[in-house]
């Protein structure tokens, strides 16, 4: 027997969906989900496909392939995914720590200190470079696509611009215009081609943002101030 929208719709119903929101925006919204199986915790996601337009739906599709196909500690775990013809559910792993943007807001001077804002670069770069060795650019890498579980753990999130490449990254190019204007590299708002390279621009944007950029004497006392400014 094939499956039907009512089949979803049953299969769906082992989840309990709370009326807790947790966050809403222009086509999904999220809210916390309970597994009445073991009563473990998710988020679902649950976008509105009727407001969708073909190029988004395809995006979406490829947001749910790229998800199944992940298995690495800092991206965000997709546990079920459900589609029932007007709405899609996505059962995602549930990051109760906010986001980074959150983290930055409530640091002292909107920075962090050095070891705190290497270590976030580090392992947002060990993320790039799995998604890039399985042929996936992200291409929306900013503060608020980067979660924390309840215990701390940093999570990449939100892949609903994300791409799947068709060749080695190496040779791969792309034109779609897409992201976050404040942490898209130059070639993509110039409508030129581009590579996987543009996510390392968008966490290069994000390490200027959370660094603090102080010039210790005696140590960089040699090099000018014009230098430090670059």
């Amino acid at each position: 027997m094939g499956n039907t929208p009512s089949d979803h719709e049953r299969k769906y119903k082992d989840y309990f969906v709370s009326g807790d929101r947790i966050g809403s925006g222009t086509f999904a919204t999220v809210k916390r989900s309970t597994r009445k199986a073991d009563k473990k915790e998710f988020a679902v996601k649950i976008i509105d496909k009727r407001h969708l337009t073909g190029r988004e739906l395809v995006g979406l599709k490829d947001e749910i392939n790229i998800l199944k196909s992940m298995d690495h500690p800092y991206v965000i775990k997709m546990a079920d995914v459900f589609d029932d013809g007007r709405r899609v559910k996505m059962i995602l792993e549930l990051c109760e720590g906010g986001d980074l943007f959150d983290q930055i807001l409530k640091s002292p001077n909107r920075r962090f200190e050095e070891k705190k804002a290497a270590r976030i670069t580090a392992i947002i770069g060990k993320c790039l470079q799995y998604l890039h060795e399985h042929f996936v650019v992200h291409r929306d890498l900013k503060p608020e696509n980067i979660l924390f579980t309840k215990s701390g753990t940093l999570k990449v999130t939100d892949f609903g611009l994300a791409h799947f490449l068709k060749l080695p990254p190496d040779f791969h190019v792309m034109h779609t215009c897409c992201g976050t204007p404040h942490y898209v590299a130059p070639e993509v708002l110039g409508n030129n081609e581009y590579g996987v390279q543009i996510d390392f621009w968008s966490l290069g944007v994000i390490l200027y943002i959370i660094g603090q950029y102080r010039f210790p004497s005696p140590h960089w006392d040699h090099v000018s101030e014009q230098a430090k400014d670059c």
